[in-house]
């Protein structure tokens, strides 16, 4: 999954999407760690009370539109 990531983050990065000087493999694998985070931790509960990801104040759908919101901003350098 890392390197389909990696692959993902290297095309955007060709067509201009993401910032030159992005370290790919790091962000590859960052972003490989938060889908597995974020997505494990609803399939198993005990994760989710562990990472404390969502809640009643906290939906699945607003911490996911956060990490996007994240992932967009740093790595595209601030533009969308």
């Amino acid at each position: 999954m890392r390197d389909l990531m990696r692959d993902i983050l290297l095309a955007a990065q060709e067509r201009g999407e993401l910032r030159a000087d992005l370290d790919l493999e790091a962000a590859a694998r960052l972003v490989n760690l938060f889908v597995i985070a974020l997505g494990d931790s609803q399939l198993l509960p005990h994760l989710n009370n562990y990472y404390q990801i969502t809640d009643d104040m906290i939906s699945f759908e607003r911490a996911l539109n956060t990490l996007l919101d994240i992932l967009e901003h740093g790595m595209m350098g601030g533009t969308k």
